[in-house]
């Protein structure tokens, strides 16, 4: 006999079978631990500044040295690196 007969003479212990493999499903899905933000570390960070007609002077003076002094004030912070481009 094939899946289908059985399930079709049998309906009460088929749906036995999946009630107790949908419980056991849920169970196992109550005991997995699953964290959505896991935590690590990410090795470096990207700031992008657009300033539309700026020359690279006035990036650096007006955009890049105010981020990197509020960048410069977070801890483990090792090194920063700024580049100020014309038309990027």
């Amino acid at each position: 006999m094939n899946l289908s007969a059985i399930s079709v003479k049998r309906k009460i212990a088929v749906s036995c079978v999946i009630i107790v493999l949908l419980l056991l499903g849920a169970s196992s899905y109550h005991r997995i631990g699953i964290d959505i933000l896991p935590k690590f570390d990410v090795p470096y960070v990207q700031i992008t500044a657009v300033y539309p007609g700026a020359s690279p002077e006035e990036i650096e003076t007006e955009i890049a040295r105010k981020i990197e002094d509020a960048v410069g004030s977070l801890d483990g912070l090792k090194h920063t690196t700024t580049i100020c481009m014309e038309n990027a």
